[in-house]
């Protein structure tokens, strides 16, 4: 949540996109949905969510939150998913393509 911070405090774009490192399937039809929707509901953060859960670090979200996130962290806050909850709030719904939540984290993920 640091490093999503300070990428609020340096972007010179009026939205931040936040995605996984260790998400090597991640689409365009992923990114592109986030944009859309962000663009008609006119919300605070777009997030992809599997039919069961959110999954915040697939995420796009204003960069006017930076004070917000930086007193959530001020305050002790330190689960996304709960300061995601106290914005203005779009899901997206992934739950026909999850792969596009995969995550690779040891050697053995590789075999996909």
């Amino acid at each position: 949540m640091a490093g999503i911070s300070k990428a609020l405090k340096v972007c010179s774009t009026p939205y931040l996109l936040v995605l996984p490192c260790d998400s090597p399937l991640i689409d365009t039809a992923l990114i592109d949905s986030l944009i859309e929707k962000m663009g008609v509901s006119k919300v605070d953060i777009c997030v992809a969510h599997d039919g069961s859960i959110m999954h915040a670090t697939f995420a796009l979200m204003q960069t006017k939150l930076e004070k917000s996130l930086e007193e959530f962290l001020g305050e002790g806050g330190r689960k996304m998913a709960l300061w995601y909850r106290q914005q203005s709030l779009e899901r997206i719904d992934v739950s026909s393509h999850l792969e596009v939540l995969t995550n690779i984290n040891r050697p053995e993920d590789f075999n996909l």
